[in-house]
């Protein structure tokens, strides 16, 4: 499917089995502003970048309440391919089990990409960034889970960052866990490369450059001891994307920062239910660091 140069949408649409060089599922054109509801993309196969969704320089994509899962490229961004000068925001979306062979297992990008309540997890590369890899990129997310990626999947020695991995600017992240990624088989590999010193009340299970446990609101683990952030399987918990759920005993439960989750317009989670909520009982909503208000 190619997104020609105009404005267009789409609802309840799945996209199945694509191939092509690159944007096996949807190819977005130069210059196109795009927005996509409710799409399912998978087991798309790209032979170089964009096994799911490309989006190509100076176009934009917003994309909403959609999963894309199950894509290959055989060099980068096995979901998701983002070009120099393009920009992607994504709300409210799951974005999981893609594969790269070269780097981005969910997601590569070039250009602007900001995340908000949403899904990263199961993705993996042969090299680096098996959740998100930035190159050039400009990235921001918040509540967002980046759980269960794996950097290094061909076990070669070759690759860091099973969650996260930026060459460029740091990425700004608020009230967002990223935990139990790896790299390799086994090694806890959370974040390569500093994020944001403005980062906020994150969940980061295996440490990270720029964030410090107890640094603006932040749990920070070690690669020795990493940070258990209470998550259930993925699974479809609630609203028609998969999330991981929180456990009852999470650390995130009312750890976030209210503000953020305000000043990014966040009344509801990944799953549509209410962002704000008192789970404590101490009479005061707060908001969870995490894709998930509701937990199991």
């Amino acid at each position: 499917m190619s997104a020609a140069a105009c404005s267009s949408s789409s609802a309840a649409l799945a996209i199945r089995g694509g191939a092509a060089t690159v944007g096996a599922g949807i190819y977005i054109d130069y210059g196109a502003q795009t927005q996509i509801d409710g799409v399912i993309v998978q087991s798309g196969a790209a032979g170089q970048r964009g096994g799911g969704i490309y989006i190509a320089a100076n176009a934009t994509l917003a994309l909403t309440g959609s999963s894309i899962f199950g894509n290959t490229a055989g060099h980068q961004g096995g979901g998701l391919f983002v070009d120099y000068q393009a920009s992607a925001t994504i709300t409210r979306c799951a974005i999981y089990n893609n594969r790269a062979t070269n780097a981005g297992g969910g997601i590569y990008t070039d250009g602007a990409l900001s995340i908000t309540n949403s899904t990263i997890s199961g993705n993996a590369c042969d090299r680096h960034g098996g959740g998100v890899y930035s190159d050039l990129g400009i990235v921001s997310m918040v509540n967002v889970t980046v759980a269960g990626n794996r950097a290094d999947a061909n076990t070669d020695g070759s690759g860091q960052g099973g969650g996260l991995y930026s060459t460029g600017t740091p990425m700004l992240l608020h009230n967002t866990i990223v935990a139990s990624n790896i790299r390799r088989s086994t090694t806890p590999d959370d974040v390569f490369g500093p994020l944001a010193d403005a980062s906020s009340y994150n969940l980061i299970g295996a440490g990270a450059d720029g964030v410090t446990d107890g640094q603006q609101g932040s749990h920070v683990g070690s690669v020795a001891t990493p940070l258990d952030a209470g998550l259930m399987p993925l699974g479809l918990y609630a609203g028609p994307t998969p999330t991981h759920a929180l456990t009852a005993t999470s650390i995130a439960l009312d750890a976030g920062s209210d503000a953020q989750a305000t000043a990014a317009g966040l009344s509801v989670d990944q799953t549509g239910n209410l962002r704000f909520r008192d789970f404590d009982g101490n009479g005061v909503a707060e908001v969870d660091i995490g894709l998930m208000r509701l937990h199991a």
